[in-house]
């Protein structure tokens, strides 16, 4: 399997040369310091502030088949504060992956993606913890 060649300088993508769609592009690093200084960069570019997970109501989303379907169903969106009002920084809703799940009694019923769920809970607990990771390596002295 031969390289893309797409990305930028200081970035590698995962998928093979000629792929379809965007880049899965992550960032290198020869070393643990590298690594920190590019991950200090990212950081600086991105929205400051504690990012949050919050629910949107995708009433138009369809899922199952035949007399087992459904319609409406809750997508995941990442926002923060910013000055002073809330923001949605990322959304599931456009997102190819999904994975409906429904729990429902006589009296409710919910439905929500899964994968984007368990994506944005991973994308916003990485985002905030990451200038305390980066500062406790940094403060023992780890680099390679």
């Amino acid at each position: 399997m031969s390289a893309c060649t797409i990305p930028p300088t200081g970035w590698a993508c995962t998928r093979a040369a000629g792929h379809d769609g965007p880049c899965a592009a992550v960032p290198q690093a020869d070393g643990l310091t590298e690594l920190l200084d590019t991950l200090d960069a990212l950081l600086a570019k991105a929205t400051p502030g504690t990012w949050e997970v919050d629910t949107e109501r995708n009433e138009d989303g369809a899922y199952g088949s035949g007399p087992d379907h459904g319609t409406g169903y809750d997508d995941f969106v990442i926002g923060t504060e910013v000055r002073g009002k809330w923001q949605t920084l990322l959304c599931t809703d456009n997102a190819t992956e999904k994975l409906i799940n429904e729990d429902y009694d006589e009296d409710y019923h919910r439905a929500w993606d899964r994968v984007g769920e368990a994506n944005t809970a991973l994308v916003v607990a990485a985002v905030n913890a990451l200038p305390r990771l980066i500062a406790a390596l940094r403060e023992k002295g780890y680099t390679a």
